[in-house]
């Protein structure tokens, strides 16, 4: 009879311990959906601050006639680039690990969405093949890439115009300039964000 008396205890011990053990899977799936969310909008934020910065840049070096502000934008895109790249890696990181991680250890035979929302394993992912030597990516990453690289270009653009409307055309700042938006253009297309 005493063995009896403990058996009930034992398996509300062990029903305790499942819901504790699935409550921290469903609040660590909870944080990296957020996270994974933040990094979205640290993503389009990043985009819209190269555009605002870009227009700043432009509006001072034309009034102040300082064409060297105006070709320092590039360098500046290069690290709002290497800002991007890096939470794109990160962001694919949080995704291959919800999916792999915490989705197959809740979901059930038959259950699409096992936390009551879209969940990262409802479609497959699409595969990212290489064109040539460049790693495109989704359409938003190859958008957001081409604003990177073509503000840059702009940029070098209208500090050539500057210097021929201004005078005072230093090739040496027009040289740099061109080298860093072609190694933003190599940084974006040929290094890849996945993190295979």
């Amino acid at each position: 009879m005493a063995d009896s008396q403990k058996t009930p205890g034992v398996q509300g011990l062990a029903s305790s311990e499942t819901d504790v053990a699935k409550d921290l899977i469903v609040a660590e799936y909870n944080n990296l959906y957020a996270e994974r969310f933040k990094r979205l909008d640290i993503r389009l934020q990043l985009t819209q601050f190269a555009l605002t910065v870009l227009g700043v840049l432009l509006t001072v070096g034309f009034s102040v006639k300082n064409v060297i502000l105006i070709y320092a934008y590039p360098l500046f895109v290069l690290v709002l680039s290497i800002t991007y790249l890096t939470n794109a890696i990160e962001l694919r990181r949080i995704n291959k690990y919800i999916r792999t991680s915490i989705e197959p250890r809740v979901k059930k035979a038959g259950d699409e969405a096992p936390f009551g929302r879209y969940t990262l394993q409802r479609a497959p992912a699409p595969s990212r093949e290489p064109f040539g030597l460049f790693q495109f990516g989704t359409l938003g990453e190859v958008g957001a890439k081409l604003l990177f690289l073509l503000s840059a270009v702009i940029a070098v653009l209208a500090g050539k115009l500057a210097a021929q409307l201004y005078g005072g055309d230093n090739a040496t700042f027009f040289w740099l300039a061109c080298i860093v938006t072609a190694g933003i253009g190599v940084l974006l297309f040929l290094v890849s964000s996945d993190d295979q």
